[in-house]
């Protein structure tokens, strides 16, 4: 749902090996989606690269709600609003990277308790969430 985003298994590959295979695919930062009993219930976020480091805030998820029809073709561009833009801004596009884009395929709308992702004005995922602020960690395979 992310630009250019793509998802692959993590399979066994720790921490360090995923953000140089995300490094490897030309992406420059990294999401684990941490689940319990087949649910998502975090997202952590990482810089991608030969060394890397955990991004803040971590996402913790309390309640998501997933379209049945979403769209199978990556998307290209992104415009982040709300109270929470900075916070997502940081976590999810590069820094050499600042969109303001009205005619953005994806609309992320991030607010205190809630991020909305929608698509042609269609609703495709949405997650009820605590922002938690994370210590920067480097190197903790």
């Amino acid at each position: 749902m992310l630009p250019f985003g793509l998802y692959e298994n993590r399979g066994k590959m720790n921490v360090a090996e995923v953000a140089a295979r995300a490094y490897t695919l030309g992406k420059s930062r990294a999401c684990i989606v941490h689940e319990m009993k087949g649910n998502p219930v975090s997202l952590v976020f990482m810089t991608a690269g030969d060394s890397w480091q955990w991004l803040s805030p971590e996402l913790y998820i309390s309640k998501i709600k997933i379209a049945k029809e979403s769209p199978a073709h990556p998307c290209e561009s992104i415009s982040i609003e709300g109270k929470m833009k900075r916070e997502m801004e940081n976590l999810v596009l590069p820094k050499s990277r600042e969109i303001e884009d009205e005619e953005a395929e994806v609309k992320l709308q991030a607010d205190e308790e809630m991020i909305s992702f929608t698509i042609d004005g269609k609703e495709i995922l949405s997650m009820n969430v605590r922002y938690h602020e994370r210590r920067a960690v480097e190197d903790e395979s």
